[in-house]
């Protein structure tokens, strides 16, 4: 009799085991589905802190390059002998970069060819675009004003020069020499001044 009590007990216990399980388990898996959740933001979160990283530290490395004594007299030359040269001098842009002589080629070469990596990186979407344009967005257009002549003509001479092969298999072939260049300045022309870095002035009135 004993031994039929506990068979009975037992299968009591088993339906209400089974009754509870069945209970549980759509919780249990919505948890699960939750927590998995909760697990994909938060590896976004960090993923996207590192990349934040990544392009903060690309940002800055950019503008100590921007910075450096070398290439600052780089940018001074385009300022002054280049863009006296492209205002005044005709013929001046006629033979692209080629045509320059070694002073004014080496100066407008290392000022193009940066911001056109620069803007190449900007396009793939990295870099910090607002510090990067907070400082930088006035010298990019101020060399795109000066530059541009130049570069449209280095376009349209190595047009020219495209052999009958590109033509044949890219019938709408457009030569975009330093495109990244163009494509910066023209994402420095949109840049609002509202998006600036917000640097608050010094109160001399107020005690050290």
């Amino acid at each position: 009799m004993t031994w039929h009590i506990f068979v009975l007990k037992w299968s009591e216990f088993g339906n209400s085991l089974g009754s509870y399980l069945s209970a549980v388990a759509p919780m249990a898996a919505t948890a699960a589905v939750l927590i998995s959740i909760i697990s994909i933001i938060l590896t976004r979160k960090y993923n996207r802190r590192q990349v934040d990283y990544s392009d903060l530290t690309a940002t800055l490395s950019f503008l100590n390059e921007w910075r450096e004594p070398e290439f600052k007299e780089k940018q001074a030359h385009v300022q002054t002998e280049v863009k006296r040269k492209v205002s005044e001098d005709s013929n001046f842009v006629a033979k692209g970069y080629n045509g320059l002589d070694t002073g004014d080629k080496r100066a407008v070469e290392a000022v193009s060819f940066f911001f056109d990596y620069v803007g190449n990186i900007i396009s793939a979407g990295h870099l910090n675009k607002r510090l990067l344009f907070t400082v930088l967005a006035r010298p990019i257009m101020d060399h795109w004003y000066v530059l541009s002549p130049l570069l449209e003509r280095e376009r349209n001479i190595r047009s020219k020069d495209a052999n009958a092969t590109v033509r044949r298999r890219f019938p709408k072939y457009e030569e975009r020499y330093q495109a990244g260049f163009e494509h910066l300045a023209e994402e420095a022309r949109r840049f609002s001044a509202k998006r600036a870095l917000k640097l608050r002035k010094y109160d001399f009135s107020k005690p050290r």
